[in-house]
C-alpha cells in the first residue's frame, strides 16, 4: 500500500462525507425523516468513498479484494484520527460520538465499498 496517496484519498473521503452530513442535517425535509436522511447517507457514502478507492486503484494500478479491504480499514482510520481532531472537539463535543450504530454501519459499508472496488479493479487492470 502507498500510504502517501492512500492518506490523501482517505483525508479527501472524509472531506466528502463531513460535506455531505452538513448538507443532509441543514435540509429541514431531509433531517426531520431519520429513515430518509440515514437511507441517502449510506447511499451517497458509498458512491464517494467508491469513488475515493476507485480513484486510489487507479493511481496504484493494482488491486484485490484484500487490498480494498486494507484500505478501508485505512480510510476509517484516518477519519477516525480526523474526528477526534475536528469533529468533536468542535461540533459533537462528546466521545458518545462512536455508540452510535449508524456511525458503525457507515463503517462497515466503507470496508465493503473499497473491497468490492479493489475486486472488480483487479479483474480489469
Amino acid at each position: 500500500m502507498n500510504f502517501k496517496n492512500a492518506t490523501l484519498w482517505a483525508v479527501l473521503s472524509w472531506i466528502f462525507i463531513f460535506v455531505e452530513v452538513t448538507i443532509l442535517m441543514f435540509v429541514p425535509f431531509i433531517a426531520s425523516r431519520l429513515w430518509l436522511y440515514y437511507g441517502l447517507y449510506y447511499v451517497i457514502s458509498a458512491l464517494l468513498v467508491g469513488y475515493c478507492a476507485y480513484s486510489y486503484f487507479k493511481i496504484e494500478n493494482k488491486s484485490s479484494l484484500i487490498k480494498g479491504l486494507v484500505l478501508g480499514l485505512w480510510f476509517i482510520l484516518i477519519g477516525s484520527i480526523l474526528d477526534l481532531a475536528i469533529t468533536i472537539p468542535l461540533f459533537v463535543k462528546s466521545f458518545t460520538f462512536y455508540y452510535q450504530p449508524s456511525l458503525w454501519i457507515g463503517f462497515g459499508i466503507g470496508i465493503l465499498v473499497c473491497g468490492i472496488v479493489g475486486m472488480h479493479l483487479n479483474k480489469k487492470l
